[in-house]
């Protein structure tokens, strides 16, 4: 019994620990989180990835973003991100970013593929209220 009891000790730790972010979709629900998201984050902005490289072993990468519009916060026209493999962009698609001024993309940061012509596709309703839904909070309507 004592050995049942000393392997137990050291398979089930007494302490644990968890990521947690506040706008975690699944606890939140999408539109609570998109508006916790604008509220608190200090960086949004909708772009496309011009480059990306890995930047060490640990499945790190460096991207860098060309910024098609700011939302909120001032990014400039280029921003570079590091990211960790919980964030992988794709050459070619458009993203909307909601970053704090750390320039680091992590799990507790969030990126979404995004494209205003969703408004228009009624095949995928789960993008086009994605959309709606950013528009309404941010009030963005497209680059002038």
């Amino acid at each position: 019994m004592k050995k049942f009891i000393l392997i137990s000790i050291f398979l089930f730790p007494a302490s644990s620990s968890a990521w947690e972010c506040p706008h975690y979709f699944e606890e939140h629900g999408e539109e609570d989180s998109l508006e916790h998201l604008w509220e608190n984050k200090k960086n949004v902005f909708i772009g496309s990835l011009e480059k990306g490289e890995v930047k060490n072993s640990r499945n790190e990468f460096l991207y860098v973003i060309d910024v098609e519009d700011v939302l909120k916060g001032d990014t400039g026209k280029k921003i570079s991100l590091e990211a960790d493999w919980m964030s992988p962009l794709t050459f070619g698609e458009t993203y909307i970013f909601f970053i704090d001024d750390d320039q680091k993309l992590d799990f507790c940061d969030f990126s979404r593929s995004f494209s205003l012509e969703w408004l228009h596709q009624e095949d995928i309703p789960s993008h086009r209220e994605f959309v709606e839904r950013i528009v309404e909070i941010t009030g963005y309507g497209g680059s002038p």
